[in-house]
């Protein structure tokens, strides 16, 4: 079994619609949507939902009002200014902002009259769900909710599970675009990472930051363009950098309209054969298969 993250230095790159059409080409594989700041493969994969749980992470503080002294010593030491103070019959009173606290446990360690509990903080949900193409595991972060990372290694944790249950071959992952935590969280023991660039001076920028963090995981790296004749020099300037890099260089995708065509209908672009950015994800999805 494989597990390949599909990622990108931007949004906005393609990533999404390539990991939706190499789940519509394997044959044998769970997809992750990993990107659960704003998921969104589930939107063309028409999915149905087999199982939900709740996401907790950190801690959520909460004063016992009526053990309170109103000294206002964890409203002045708050670091985040998450604890507000109103008056109520000429006494202050003081409750915590849920979306503004950070978990930070200041106000709990430093209450003189230890008034102040904590409970798990709510962050969001965990999917398990099915669609014609394979099962997805994948989530939603609430606003507010803390520890994407977390999250995402949950994600991925379920896919691994259900993989290894149903001796599947390959994990396909949709990963979060740029270097951050949710990014570091998708590729930490994966097999083979797919960089999806865009031909642009920030996309090469980008893409050479992703490119830097892969290398310090050592998980090979596997870079084509998408949308590339908009830009031919540019092309041409990532595929040097990449050989430079000593990373795998795998082709180009053309601009196609028909890619918007298939996200309005909620399908992958491969299912439409007039596609010619299709057939090159179908190229591309060939030469990953027999690494």
């Amino acid at each position: 079994m494989k597990e390949l993250v599909v990622l990108s230095g931007k949004g906005g790159t393609g990533k999404t619609s390539i990991a939706a059409s190499f789940a519509a080409l394997a044959k044998r594989a769970v997809l992750a949507d990993c990107d659960v700041d704003a998921a969104d493969l589930f939107l063309l994969l028409d999915v149905k939902r087999l199982h939900e749980e709740k996401f907790y992470s950190g801690i959520l503080p909460h004063i016992v009002q009526e053990n309170c002294s109103h000294c206002g010593k964890c409203y002045h030491l708050c670091p985040s200014d998450a604890i507000t103070q109103k008056t109520e019959s000429g006494i202050m009173h003081y409750e915590i902002q849920d979306l503004s606290c950070e978990g930070c446990g200041i106000c709990i360690d430093h209450c003189p009259q230890n008034c102040i509990q904590e409970s798990e903080r709510f962050c969001g949900y965990i999917y398990l769900s099915q669609s014609q193409y394979g099962t997805l595991s994948h989530a939603k972060l609430l606003p507010g909710g803390e520890n994407s990372g977390k999250l995402v290694s949950a994600v991925r944790k379920q896919a691994q599970i259900f993989a290894n249950a149903n001796q599947l071959d390959w994990i396909i992952v949709d990963g979060s675009p740029g270097i951050g935590c949710p990014v570091i969280s998708s590729i930490t023991g994966a097999d083979l990472v797919l960089l999806v660039a865009e031909p642009t001076i920030s996309g090469i920028h980008d893409m050479n930051r992703v490119i830097s963090v892969c290398q310090f995981f050592h998980i090979p790296v596997l870079v084509c363009v998408n949308k590339a004749d908009l830009n031919e020099d540019n092309t041409n300037r990532i595929k040097s950098i990449v050989l430079e890099r000593n990373e795998t260089w795998l082709g180009t995708i053309p601009y196609d309209e028909m890619v918007t065509t298939s996200q309005n209908k909620g399908v992958p672009v491969v299912t439409i054969p007039a596609s010619k950015a299709g057939k090159e994800i179908i190229t591309i999805w060939e030469k990953i298969s027999h690494i």
